[in-house]
């Protein structure tokens, strides 16, 4: 390889002596060819012809960051899922910082709130008494959510520290789509089968 590489260097700098000692050959091997091609590169732009092709307009989309925003083939929108209710609650329940947490929450609801929805949040004093205000209000039959939308567990919540540890529960869902839910999720989201506690964590 390093031979081949100094017989490289040595025919290059061969060659750059010869052109610099031969200023006809250089005239002629450079200049020469630049001069001549400038008229043909002039023909072709000056005859060539420019096709445009006509834009595409499409509508806009606004984007809120609220529950309308969301569609998606395999999924119903939050709205659609809420079987258009226009009054929805989101319980939560935090070991630490409930200040802090309290604020998060209800900037939460002010983002999924909307003129067609209105959403709120409801303090829970621990994981156990959530989970048990959960299961009394299962989806009814033709509805994936009953009052609750859902509920969270704020286990760790340090923004000082930069820790954060939360459970989000779900409702299952009634609906053909629903079942998505738990396939896209997967673990640890499982799936309670137990008919009256239709929640997964």
């Amino acid at each position: 390889m390093c031979d081949s590489l100094r017989q490289l260097w040595l025919l290059t700098r061969k060659n750059l002596i010869l052109t610099r000692r031969n200023k006809v050959w250089t005239l002629f091997e450079m200049i020469l060819p630049i001069i001549s091609l400038l008229p043909v590169t002039l023909l072709v732009v000056r005859g060539g012809t420019v096709h445009l092709t006509p834009s595409r307009s499409s509508e806009s989309v606004p984007l809120e960051g609220g529950a309308e925003d969301f569609s998606f083939d395999q999924f119903e929108s939050i709205p659609s899922r809420w079987c258009g209710r226009r009054y929805v609650l989101i319980a939560y329940s935090t070991n630490e910082n409930r200040d802090s947490v309290e604020d998060m929450m209800k900037e939460l609801a002010a983002r999924f709130s909307s003129s067609f929805i209105k959403v709120n949040v409801v303090y829970i004093k621990d994981e156990a008494h959530l989970l048990d205000e959960l299961r009394a209000d299962p989806p009814d039959s033709g509805c994936a959510i009953d009052k609750f939308a859902g509920g969270l567990v704020f286990n760790q919540f340090n923004t000082k520290a930069g820790k954060l540890d939360y459970k989000l529960l779900v409702p299952a869902g009634t609906g053909h789509n629903d079942r998505y839910w738990n396939e896209e999720w997967g673990y640890p989201f499982d799936l309670d089968d137990d008919s009256t506690n239709k929640w997964f964590r």
